[in-house]
């Protein structure tokens, strides 16, 4: 054989390894962080929904909901896209900012540090990307004198969506 047809045999043989390893995963669906976030915003406007149109027609102003991560480490660009990407229908409701930290999303002038925009912070805990369900700790924050913390548990909706289930207040410290 020739050095042609050995370099043919040798990209068939490689391509017919890695479409196996291609091949989707018949386990669990797995909850991301992405997912963590968008079903947070999600559970937020529910129970906040938007203003209706005013008397004269005119478009409720979207939500501005900033979004960091209760760790203190930066939310991944990935993430980000993921998030914003499965809000798609939604974008007249909210516009979501991530933050890296909390400070970053509130008026330091404001005596009572109430959001930017008024806006609306959702520190989300920690994801362990895990199968549902899955327990998350948020909180929401509005102000220095409007904040608490919740525990959600997330489980999946459809083929690829998750959903919020049940929300626990935790008590204030």
């Amino acid at each position: 054989m020739n050095r042609r047809t050995w370099g043919g045999l040798i990209g068939a043989l490689a391509v017919s390894i890695a479409v196996p390893a291609c091949s989707s995963d018949s386990g669990p669906a797995k909850v991301s962080a992405a997912d963590a976030y968008v079903a947070a915003i999600r559970w937020y406007l529910e129970e906040n929904p938007p203003l209706p149109p005013t008397t004269d027609g005119e478009q409720a102003k979207a939500l501005t909901v900033y979004i960091a991560p209760a760790d203190g480490n930066a939310i991944a660009v990935g993430e980000q896209a993921d998030v914003v990407a499965a809000l798609q229908d939604m974008q007249d409701e909210v516009v979501v900012n991530f933050v890296d930290v909390k400070d970053d999303a509130i008026q330091d002038e404001d005596e009572v540090k109430s959001v930017k925009n008024e806006g609306v912070l959702l520190l989300v805990g920690t994801v362990e990307e895990a199968p549902p369900p899955v327990e998350v700790q948020i909180g929401v924050y509005h102000d220095v004198d409007n904040e608490q913390d919740y525990v959600m548990r997330i489980v999946k909706k459809g083929s690829q969506d998750f959903d919020v289930t049940a929300v626990t207040e935790l008590a204030q410290s």
